[in-house]
């Protein structure tokens, strides 16, 4: 580059010439050679400036800075090639960065007289990358004409592999935004579904109660929203459903005892027991009692047997029928 840079303000002359040329003013070639040697000393290291510090020629500077530089012994021959096999490329690093270092490392090789051919440095080239690379060596490798790669085209390559790579990155984390909001909806979603389902399994497996105010079945006095209504307005009526009233047609009916919350009914027809809330133990010939609406089984010949439930008792007897009460 320094070498450039001479070329660029024509001051080339004194660098490459020893002796002024011919037809060359003396004092203009005098000129000429210290603006050379100014522009080295301005550049160069602060390590190397007591080195040629005594130089009054831009050309012998020259000379002595490229033997202190690029000596072509073999140790220096040796470091760089070292150095130009040992370069590596990092993920992320920038690919056009990466390429300027490998052209630089074997440009000095060259300066050395240790030219490398086309092929071996896109060989080594490609043998510095990673091996999240390798796909790409092996579709080079095996597209490459007659068998022979050329740096162009592993650095053309390269550069576009960055760039696609670069694009895919962008869309890879829209969609990972995308897939990730989506996963927290569906999460939100199922917790949901969950929570209804818990509560409809609450809500399933809590006993079919009459309500002793309106006589509905499925709520208990305190929640019964006309028995609420009525309090507000101070018209609370008589209860319609009496647990411990015998009714005159023989039907009986069974409820539990507040205190301990439990909620049973049985209604028995025709001497068989149907039961629609949970399992209870009767004494006597009926013996289990299960829930759901399931048929239990057929009583015994004996139907006037005694139940007891908490602490009540009830008759039932062979005559009865089913109830057909106001709900």
């Amino acid at each position: 580059m320094m070498e450039d840079h001479f070329y660029c303000k024509d001051l080339h002359e004194p660098i490459i010439t020893k002796d002024k040329p011919a037809g060359k003013d003396d004092k203009a070639w005098e000129i000429l050679n210290r603006k050379a040697v100014a522009v080295i000393r301005k550049y160069i290291d602060r390590s190397l400036f007591e080195h040629v510090s005594t130089y009054t020629n831009a050309y012998e500077l020259w000379t002595k800075l490229e033997s202190m530089i690029q000596k072509k012994t073999p140790r220096n021959k040796a470091l760089l090639v070292r150095r130009l096999v040992k370069l590596e490329y990092k993920d992320g690093q920038s690919m056009m960065e990466h390429l300027n270092n490998f052209k630089g490392v074997v440009n000095q090789l060259s300066k050395v007289d240790m030219k490398i051919e086309d092929e071996m440095q896109a060989l080594l080239l490609l043998s510095s990358l990673p091996e999240s690379w390798d796909t790409l060596v092996v579709t080079l490798s095996n597209s490459a004409p007659e068998e022979k790669l050329t740096m162009d085209t592993v650095s053309d390559s390269l550069l576009n592999e960055e760039t696609r790579r670069k694009e895919r990155g962008s869309s890879t984390m829209s969609e990972a935004n995308v897939i990730d909001r989506r996963g927290r909806d569906e999460t939100r979603g199922r917790n949901r579904t969950r929570d209804r389902d818990q509560s409809r399994g609450r809500s399933k497996s809590r006993p079919r109660v009459t309500c002793y105010y309106c006589g509905k079945v499925g709520h208990r006095k305190p929640e019964c929203r006309f028995y609420k209504k009525d309090q507000q307005t101070g018209n609370i009526k008589p209860d319609r459903f009496n647990p411990t009233k015998k009714h005159d047609d023989k039907t009986t009916t069974i409820v539990s005892d507040e205190d301990n919350d439990v909620y049973m009914m049985f209604i028995l027809l025709e001497n068989a027991i149907f039961s629609i809330l949970p399992p209870m133990i009767l004494h006597g010939s009926l013996t289990l009692v299960l829930p759901f609406m399931s048929l239990l089984m057929e009583a015994s010949s004996q139907l006037t047997k005694v139940v007891t439930l908490v602490t009540y008792k009830w008759e039932i007897k062979e005559e009865a029928r089913l109830l057909e009460e106001e709900m």
